[in-house]
């Protein structure tokens, strides 16, 4: 796929190509595109992956099913954003939505 994106407008909105659309249809993902000459927000989501990775994946860790690593990582996941403070709303807490 050479982009995913067939034509940007004004703030966030985009049209995404067909076969981008298809895969975030069949993994039930919904896109968020970053803002044109924003380049902060792309660098904030790959600081979050990083950080997800080296907290919970160091050392890299062995499970029997895809299953068992699915739960452990909600549960770890859980567990972090319980102790996550929400900017702009200090009485808000954490509730698991599954």
């Amino acid at each position: 796929m050479k982009t995913a994106v067939d034509a940007i407008f004004i703030g966030r909105d985009r049209r995404y190509n067909r076969r981008f659309a298809q895969m975030c249809g069949h993994y039930l993902v919904e896109p968020e595109a970053c803002t044109p000459a924003s380049r902060w927000e792309k660098g904030q989501v790959e600081n979050q992956v990083g950080l997800v990775r080296e907290r919970f994946f160091t050392p890299r860790l062995r499970f029997k099913t895809l299953e068992d690593l699915n739960g452990w990582l909600a549960d770890k996941c859980v567990a972090y954003a319980k102790g996550l403070a929400i900017p702009n709303r200090a009485s808000a807490q954490f509730r698991r939505c599954s």
